[in-house]
């Protein structure tokens, strides 16, 4: 029926099989965790940039807007000082 194993051979059979698989599988998630590690920090260097990007486009689109209004008011205060004066 059943077979025993000797301490000996099991040893053997750990040593010489079960430890150089363990070894290649443990490997094998180093390496898979340095590649998912990469591929976070990349994603998150593209989404930096993008988003630094768009923030940067919404600075200026603003910048323009207070340019806009700063000339409006301006004028505003021209037109003012210019009725005040007449009357």
């Amino acid at each position: 029926m059943g077979k025993y194993v000797k301490k000996g051979e099991l040893y053997e059979i750990f040593d010489g099989f079960l430890l150089s698989a363990i070894g290649d599988m443990m490997n094998t998630l180093k390496e898979d965790i340095a590649a998912t590690k990469y591929e976070l920090k990349d994603y998150v260097d593209r989404k930096l940039a993008d988003q630094t990007a768009e923030m940067f486009k919404k600075f200026n689109h603003l910048e323009g807007r207070f340019t806009q209004l700063e000339g409006r008011f301006n004028r505003l205060e021209g037109r003012l000082e210019t009725h005040l004066a007449i009357a």
